[in-house]
């Protein structure tokens, strides 16, 4: 199963974080490949987003790699 971290995000630390992303890019250095995630801005969005019928299907893309799109659609 490839990893998919859901969390509720610090908006002003995601912020630094980014800015910091994009400095390193900037000047040149290797950046770690990035990790899939979905990020919510409170517990209530994420809870309104990601009813028990979309976390299935989130786990059932995560253990079938390689699905296709279409086909889940």
């Amino acid at each position: 199963m490839k990893r998919i971290e859901i969390d509720i995000a610090d908006t002003k630390q995601e912020q630094r974080s980014l800015q910091e992303w994009a400095r390193r890019v900037d000047v040149g250095e290797d950046v770690p490949e990035a990790v899939p995630q979905l990020r919510f801005v409170s517990l209530h969005q994420l809870h309104a987003t990601l009813a028990e019928k979309r976390l299935e299907l989130l786990r059932f893309v995560a253990d079938k790699e390689g699905s296709l799109l279409r086909w889940l659609a």
